[in-house]
């Protein structure tokens, strides 16, 4: 497992990403206990769990004191359909699973706010992390200088390669393209400083899921199998 020190340090109450040695923490893991067992060590609840159905879109939720563990067990409990989980409550832990889409963890601590983000590519495309911004704001009154913001594991510019014909179209949609390849964590903190999260407080860990074996990766393996990034207030 990957853990987010920068964002423990600053208050969270847990902010980790498993990997291959964690076992699977999809929506298998839910049924097997292996994601249980990664959020135990967290020190998160995993019958608390916040989850969606992920879809590649745009769509945030807020999660409240009526809506812990939707999701926790299986995708029929979840919350719905969605990629964008914000809540402002102590002890509810958030996640995302992914296998190369990039995971975005986001705290203000003097709200007392964190977010968990799918940024695919069409989240990207599409701004997930502005519109994580904006709700984080327009709900909770965060502050987008004080965010502190992680772009975790992901499909990295060095292997996520895509037609020329995607790579054009991409482009044309503000995605940073790199010859033949994506850069998603370059878009992705490109959205996080246009809305208002300060360079110094973005941190990109710059490990690439397809390059490395360490993690879960569709484009490497194929795999059903998914890494989960949770974070919990």
């Amino acid at each position: 497992m990957t853990t987010f020190d920068v964002l423990l340090e600053a208050g969270v109450g847990g902010a980790a990403m498993s990997d291959q040695s964690d076992g699977d923490c999809g929506w298998a893991g839910a049924v097997t206990g292996t994601r249980g067992r990664f959020l135990l060590a967290q020190h998160m609840d995993p019958p608390s769990l916040a989850i969606q159905r992920q879809v590649h879109g745009t769509h945030v939720r807020t999660v409240g004191l009526a809506t812990p563990g939707l999701g926790a067990t299986s995708p029929q409990d979840a919350m719905g359909d969605g990629d964008g989980l914000i809540t402002n409550v102590v002890g509810l832990p958030l996640a995302v699973t992914v296998a190369d889409c990039v995971p975005i963890l986001l705290f203000e601590p003097h709200a007392g706010v964190v977010a968990a983000l799918h940024a695919g590519r069409e989240g990207t495309v599409g701004g997930i992390a502005t519109e994580g911004i904006r709700q984080m704001v327009s709900v909770f009154g965060a502050d987008p200088g004080a965010i502190l913001a992680v772009i975790g594991p992901s499909a990295g510019p060095c292997c996520y390669e895509v037609s020329p014909e995607m790579r054009d179209e991409c482009g044309e949609q503000g995605v940073v393209t790199r010859g033949r390849h994506l850069d998603l964590w370059q878009s992705n903190r490109a959205q996080l400083l246009g809305g208002g999260v300060k360079d110094a407080h973005i941190t990109v860990t710059k490990e690439c899921t397809i390059c490395t074996e360490r993690y879960y990766s569709y484009r490497r393996q194929g795999t059903a199998a998914r890494n989960l990034a949770a974070i919990m207030r």
